[in-house]
């Protein structure tokens, strides 16, 4: 608790030398506040990100459990990445804001049982490998500590996938704020409402499409041919290539195919052809950019790298069904989707 209380003292006065406006702190856990930004549903010095709301300092670091008392003193707890949808936000924050070069914990850890990854503050099962867990140069994705490094955080030098990291080690600061309602912390926590759901069963795919998180798909492995020729397939299949703009989405289809034991490379509906560096989905939209959709070969440089080489997207086996760009010519199998019936 004493470091805790110096944590918190280095950075009220870091607060007070960089505001010229005083800022009234939530101090206790039943502590209604009042919002900063006019129509934000983010409180007191916690900001929009996506579906959440969130404070970083990356100036403030210390322990797993020093940066866990300090957002529980500021009226939040470490990030909880259920939604995988939430680490893209988080790595857009970072990155658009200056946030970056330093690692940030976030509330997940096996402390209780070892290999039994959870979220502490529902105490929800953490989702492993794609898309939350990264690798390094090993290629053998997180986590891998064993027995030693026992609390998740953000790796800068991953990209800010998530690892497993001594506890004990220092690292910054991210909180992600509950809405407390006159409520303590850990009701709060507990009535979360931005879980992931599961998609009902009654829904019905044209064969030979299954139904995998939400989605008709079809994991075509009758022939490797090009991106080109299987845009073509897919579509006499009554469907087009998959789009995979949603990291949940991302993530089903890494546990669909390891299910299926298939370890092989899949084009995807992305393709760059028709400006170079600008990813586009079937429908126009544009593909997200890093983390948690690109990945890198246990390399320090994120995929796409392929320049006017490699015009076209695919997930690949080889770096845990991440995104990768290829050249269109090469001869892959592809993974359609079509429309629920």
């Amino acid at each position: 608790m004493e470091r805790v209380v110096f944590l918190l003292c280095l950075f009220l006065a870091s607060v007070s030398e960089n505001s010229a406006t005083e800022t009234t702190w939530p101090f206790t856990d039943t502590t209604l506040y009042e919002t900063t930004t006019p129509g934000s549903r983010c409180t007191g010095i916690f900001e929009e990100v996506g579906d959440h709301c969130i404070f970083v300092d990356e100036s403030l670091s210390g322990s797993w459990q020093d940066m866990r008392d300090v957002c529980h003193v500021l009226g939040g707890d470490l990030p909880n990445l259920q939604d995988a949808n939430f680490l893209a936000d988080i790595k857009d924050y970072l990155y658009n804001y200056g946030h970056t070069g330093v690692s940030y914990w976030v509330g997940s850890n096996d402390q209780v049982t070892e290999g039994v990854w959870q979220w502490v503050n529902d105490h929800s099962q953490v989702k492993l490998g794609t898309p939350l867990w990264g690798d390094l140069y090993d290629r053998h994705q997180q986590p891998t500590g064993g027995s030693s490094e026992n609390c998740g955080v953000l790796l800068s030098g991953d990209h800010y996938f998530m690892h497993d990291e001594s506890c004990g080690l220092s690292h910054s600061l991210i909180c992600e704020e509950y809405h407390l309602q006159g409520t303590d912390v850990e009701q709060a926590n507990n009535s979360r409402t931005d879980i992931v759901k599961p998609v009902s069963s009654q829904r019905d795919c044209p064969p030979p499409y299954v139904l995998v998180a939400g989605k008709c798909m079809f994991v075509n492995t009758l022939a490797e041919t090009s991106w080109e020729s299987h845009k073509t397939s897919c579509e006499s299949l009554g469907g087009r290539m998959i789009k995979l703009n949603d990291a949940n989405e991302l993530g089903a289809v890494f546990d669909y195919l390891t299910q299926l034991r298939v370890f092989q490379n899949f084009w995807i509906g992305a393709t760059d052809n028709h400006q170079e560096g600008q990813w586009f989905w079937h429908d126009g939209s544009r593909v997200r950019e890093g983390t948690p959709f690109w990945g890198d070969y246990g390399t320090s440089t994120q995929n796409p790298r392929g320049g006017v080489l490699e015009n076209c997207g695919m997930i690949t086996a080889d770096d845990h069904y991440f995104f990768d760009d290829e050249d269109c010519e090469a001869a892959h199998y592809v993974i359609c989707e079509t429309d629920i019936m």
